[in-house]
């Protein structure tokens, strides 16, 4: 099978070395490896000879790598393709006024398209079979990765961080809840309750259900001590 990995920076995420090498060993193929965003990668010594990928910069725009230099091998999507993205334009568009605040509507939805246009024509000049996602697509370019490969049909895992311990929940859409969470609880006797969680989740699901200051996340204090009110 053809793996893309997308934000996964190997020198955050060591252990993805590991991962790139056991399915190279298993006669799978990383035929892209997205460190953060954009299209450009910067392979580090150790994970270069794990995928096949090779990025020539002449091909992208020096004054913004996230785009090629030479958009003309891929054409623009046509009406039909556009309609297919049509529901999350929206979405994308509030993704991208965050990234280029300055720009208009008419621009945003430009270089939406552009994206999309790009996205296409790397994934026909990759075709992989399985896009894996380090977390829920957030920023606009990964977020366009992600619609590409669900237009095309292929395979998508997202993981979501729980921001507890090491534990994540494998995902195929992230507007949907965990499958194996959905069906342990709809086939389960009884209605479930914090009684049937493990002890160390019990606890952190009872203090986040309190009103006392430390139920906030953990990462919200440094969040709201960031802004100042006037």
């Amino acid at each position: 099978m053809r793996f893309i990995f997308v934000g996964f920076p190997d020198d955050v995420f060591p252990e993805m070395l590991i991962v790139a090498k056991s399915l190279r060993d298993q006669g799978h193929r990383i035929v892209h490896w997205i460190r953060a965003s954009g299209f450009a990668p910067e392979y580090s010594p150790a994970l270069a000879p794990l995928v096949d990928f090779r990025w020539d910069k002449r091909m992208s725009d020096p004054t913004n790598p996230l785009f090629f230099l030479d958009t003309t091998k891929f054409p623009p999507l046509d009406a039909s393709e556009l309609a297919v993205f049509a529901s999350d334009e929206s979405t994308a568009l509030d993704l991208l006024a965050r990234v280029y605040p300055n720009f208009s509507a008419p621009e945003l939805i430009q270089q939406y398209h552009l994206f999309l246009r790009c996205w296409k024509g790397l994934f026909q000049q990759l075709q992989p079979d399985v896009l894996v996602f380090r977390t829920i697509p957030h920023d606009p370019v990964n977020f366009i990765i992600y619609l590409t490969a669900l237009a095309r049909g292929i395979k998508v895992i997202l993981f979501y961080q729980l921001w507890f311990g090491d534990r994540i929940l494998p995902l195929n859409n992230y507007m949907q809840s965990a499958p194996s969470l959905t069906s342990a609880a709809s086939s389960a006797s009884r209605i479930l309750t914090p009684l049937d969680l493990k002890q160390d989740l019990r606890e952190l699901y009872l203090s986040h259900t309190t009103s006392a200051p430390e139920s906030k996340p953990f990462y919200f204090h440094d969040v709201l001590h960031s802004f100042t009110l006037i």
